[in-house]
């Protein structure tokens, strides 16, 4: 277990969470080593082998003295491992003993899980193919035509406004081919049988770096590594079914199998466990929970049915604020009879009210007051 440091800023934090594991992780990275010593095939099939994982690639300039085999190189791997946050490793060396040759590495939890070592035999760049010119420029981002309108438009061009921004769609085709019968470290087993170089993954070692540990069943097997992209073969009336064709775009590689390192069975099982979901909770057995769903962040959404409900017969809550008291209504008829006399006087003081008698009688009342 790799040692986890404490933050000291919310930049560090930043960075430890973007590295933490999670539930569907991001594609992995890889790193491309070079040894003391090299060749053409090996610097061909690293400059094509590290254009096909980009954007995650990270290709080291200077040479390194690696052997991926012996407990010092494999120190250094892991050292890398951990600095780069990268799980993928290709080491390529040239010697005397091994030519062309191609150590391919894969870390689990900041240590070595397994190691494949390969030879080239031969290969044949991107650039060596004959196919449209979209593909050379372009492969992964796909054709971008020229827009309609705006700036960079080009006349007449309303009709092609078509941007392919998910990129051709490529097949990488990897087969077992015949034995190869070579002298020296790339001869074959007498007993050679790709079914062993799996079984020998489950196969219990002790997962030192012992000679011991190093498998050999398959040595002298050749694997060819073929890419190709779809592409419509003629065109079809609307609503037919297109017939499409393969096309090698490349790069194409024959491979010889030599040395493998397998993993620990204890380590590999580990490895290949998959984190439970909020979606995999979900289903219960080999059926899926009823009314219970799960968002696009993972948290559980669940439906409920009821029955259509009659709000007229709701009991609501009674508030002890919104009630009347004993002393509110009498005092709320003495208001409405107040309200009434009121009322009264204010008809009684209209000029139909008064006679010619009664206004004598109000002069002759003013005039006593003023003796």
């Amino acid at each position: 277990m790799l040692r986890t440091p404490k933050p000291r800023n919310a930049r560090s934090k930043r960075a430890m969470e973007a590295r933490a594991p999670r539930d569907y992780e991001a594609a992995k990275k890889a790193i491309f080593v070079t040894g003391p010593h090299s060749s053409r095939l090996v610097s061909l099939a690293f400059k094509d082998l590290a254009a096909l994982k980009k954007p995650d690639n990270i290709q080291f300039n200077k040479k390194n003295d690696c052997l991926p085999f012996e407990s010092s190189g494999t120190e250094s791997l892991e050292f890398w491992s951990g600095k780069n946050d990268a799980s993928l490793f290709i080491v390529g060396n040239h010697q005397k003993k091994r030519k062309d040759n191609l150590i391919w590495a894969r870390c689990f939890d900041g240590k070595v899980l397994d190691l494949l070592e390969m030879g080239v035999l031969q290969g044949k760049a991107i650039a060596e193919f004959k196919h449209l010119k979209s593909l050379l420029i372009d492969f992964y981002r796909g054709e971008e035509a020229p827009p309609a309108s705006g700036p960079g438009a080009v006349p007449g061009a309303a009709g092609n406004s078509i941007a392919l921004r998910n990129g051709l769609q490529h097949i990488i085709c990897v087969t077992e081919g015949p034995e190869l019968e070579l002298g020296g470290a790339d001869a074959p087993h007498s007993d050679p049988d790709l079914a062993k170089l799996y079984a020998a993954g489950a196969a219990q070692v002790k997962g030192s770096n012992s000679p011991a540990d190093i498998d050999t069943s398959a040595s002298g097997r050749v694997v060819y590594f073929r890419v190709y992209a779809p592409r419509p073969a003629v065109k079809t009336q609307s609503g037919a079914t297109p017939k499409i064709e393969l096309h090698e775009v490349g790069p194409s590689f024959d491979f010889v199998l030599r040395r493998r390192r397998p993993a620990d069975a204890t380590r590999l099982t580990n490895a290949l466990k998959r984190p439970r979901t909020a979606a995999m909770s979900n289903k219960q057995g080999t059926t899926k929970r009823k009314n219970i769903l799960t968002d696009d962040m993972g948290d559980m959404l669940g439906r409920v049915h009821m029955e259509r409900q009659d709000l007229g017969k709701l009991q609501t809550r009674k508030m002890k604020g919104l009630k009347r008291g004993r002393g509110e209504d009498d005092e709320e008829d003495d208001d409405e009879v107040g309200d009434e006399d009121e009322s009264e006087d204010v008809v009684g003081s209209g000029e139909e009210g008064f006679d010619e008698d009664d206004m004598r009688a109000v002069v002759d009342g003013e005039d006593e007051d003023e003796e």
